[in-house]
């Protein structure tokens, strides 16, 4: 079976649910399909230092799967709604019989997700769709008369009592590649980097994609005893600067919470990282806030 993996935000290869799923299916077609205007479903506007972080974590990430003799299958459209068009030609250009993704919550991509994911069914094409950037999907953490949290603390105590240190998805030991004709296209066909280099010295300072996460990671692994305390001072790098890396899926929140609980294996109310973990339960917070209650997107 041939099987499209549709990247998103999940721009990596270890503890990617939907990746793992496609390798064990059969022969595996990595895509990740990009906007003409830099704006997401929602209207979001991408910056142009979200543009350079993307461009540079695509790079690694192709480069990640030339190891397993793949090759990232790059393409660019005009508008969200030019989506289902590209995937459907890349189905019938490859003869793919599956598609699989990581889930994103936002109510438009939600709704993007589900018009894409019931037109390729209608065709005969299975869809696959998976948890792959949070320790819990929005809809199962829930109060005692089963409905959505609305203040953060007794969530994040029903986090933990769920258990958050959440079972990782191995990176695939082999990564098929599948046999078609498919052109690989270019990350630089994306057009995402500044005409004019302002960002010329970002590179001395940030590395973008899995690689460069993990050097934070383990950079931060140094202060996190005492981020209580360095996260409020701005003469030492006491916070772990590792959003955009979350943002673009180079690693996951069930890895950071992993390697936190290797680093400090006492139970989580004795434990001096518990100040960074809530960090994490605020950003499973944001997630189960937009998706249970939407209007909270644009609501002010």
């Amino acid at each position: 079976m041939r099987v499209i993996h549709w990247f998103r935000q999940d721009l990596r290869l270890a503890d990617n649910p939907a990746l793992h799923y496609a390798a064990d299916q059969g022969e595996v077609i990595p895509v990740f399909i990009g906007l003409d205007a830099p704006s997401s479903p929602d209207g979001f506007f991408y910056g142009g230092a979200s543009r350079w972080w993307l461009h540079h974590s695509l790079v690694a990430l192709d480069q990640n799967l030339q190891e397993h003799d793949q090759s990232l299958i790059i393409r660019r459209v005009a508008s969200p709604d030019a989506v289902l068009a590209c995937l459907t030609d890349l189905i019938k250009q490859s003869g793919a019989q599956m598609v699989v993704w990581n889930r994103r919550y936002e109510p438009d991509h939600i709704e993007q997700d589900r018009l894409i994911k019931a037109q390729l069914q209608e065709m005969g094409v299975a869809v696959h769709s998976f948890t792959g950037n949070y320790l819990f999907e929005p809809w199962q953490i829930s109060n005692r008369q089963g409905k959505a949290y609305k203040v953060f603390t007794p969530f994040w105590k029903m986090l933990v009592s769920e258990g958050i240190d959440r079972p990782l998805t191995p990176e695939p030991a082999q990564i098929r590649p599948a046999h078609h004709k498919l052109s690989p296209g270019s990350v630089t066909d994306l057009n995402l980097l500044p005409a004019l280099d302002w960002a010329d010295g970002f590179a001395e300072y940030w590395q973008p994609g899995e690689a460069g996460a993990w050097a934070r990671v383990e950079r931060f692994m140094r202060d996190i005893d005492q981020y209580d305390q360095t996260r409020n001072r701005v003469d030492w790098q006491g916070t772990s600067r590792l959003s955009a890396h979350l943002h673009f899926g180079e690693l996951t929140p069930r890895q950071l919470v992993r390697r936190v609980f290797e680093h400090n294996p006492q139970p989580l109310e004795q434990c001096g990282c518990e100040h960074f973990l809530r960090e994490l339960g605020w950003r499973e917070f944001a997630a189960h806030l937009i998706y249970h209650f939407p209007h909270t997107q644009t609501d002010t």
